[in-house]
């Protein structure tokens, strides 16, 4: 059969023509269903690829800056935090100098100057205060030092036997009566001190012999005690002077 071109042919038969050719396409076996939306096409891919890299470096420079971001106001809280701390030092430190060594100064290395300044100031003081302190004990007779307390205490086992007092007694009594009643003077040996003798002789005017006590000094002369109690008798109550100096003798 002849190629017969197709403009030499009636239009019926071309129509009929397409229609079989177009339905052998559609009904084909042997031509598959491809879905044309989720074809591959290589450029498109790529330019995919490229925006997702682009996207990841632009989000871990994004979370960099944040960190960066983040630093930076830690570092200026704690540098405002540590400025502050510093401020309230300085004016606490400027609270505590009198106003004469602050005086027309007010920069913070003045201050800190006149703060070393005024403590060396003080640090004299103290030391003159000392030094006067003790021309003022040594003047004063019967005031021993801390040092000669000291000695004293460490040699008072060794008093008895260069105690000058009378019968080995330690102790001198004198009972005399007075305004308000009863005035004993108590003269003891340092040895009596550690034998609480005042607090014995106490307790017993006030529930022996029912006196009010009014008044007790105590001073040290020396290597003896002195010990003045005034006591008041009340009315219509007799005192034996003598057994009260008797008892206390032999306390």
């Amino acid at each position: 059969m002849d190629f017969v071109p197709s403009m030499f042919m009636p239009a019926d038969s071309i129509n009929e023509d397409e229609f079989l050719f177009s339905d052998s396409l559609l009904l084909s076996p042997f031509i598959p269903y491809q879905n044309h939306d989720h074809v591959c096409n290589p450029i498109t891919n790529k330019n995919c690829g490229s925006n997702k890299k682009r996207s990841l470096c632009e989000s871990e420079a994004n979370k960099r800056d944040d960190d960066r971001e983040s630093k930076k106001m830690r570092h200026r809280d704690i540098e405002r935090q540590r400025r502050q701390e510093v401020s309230s030092l300085f004016k606490s430190l400027r609270s505590l100098l009198p106003f004469e060594y602050i005086q027309g100064k007010r920069s913070t290395s003045d201050h800190i100057s006149q703060a070393v300044n005024y403590i060396k100031d003080l640090e004299n003081k103290i030391k003159e205060l000392k030094e006067k302190r003790d021309r003022i004990k040594k003047s004063i007779p019967g005031i021993n030092t801390t040092e000669e307390c000291t000695s004293s205490l460490s040699s008072s086992s060794t008093l008895s036997s260069s105690c000058s007092c009378v019968d080995d007694k330690h102790i001198t009594v004198v009972a005399m009566p007075c305004m308000v009643g009863v005035e004993i003077i108590i003269s003891c040996c340092f040895i009596r001190r550690n034998k609480s003798l005042l607090s014995s002789v106490l307790q017993m005017l006030a529930q022996e012999q029912r006196l009010n006590i009014v008044s007790c000094l105590s001073t040290r002369l020396q290597q003896k005690f002195m010990h003045t109690i005034v006591s008041q008798v009340d009315d219509g109550t007799k005192i034996d002077i003598l057994e009260l100096k008797d008892k206390i003798v032999n306390m």
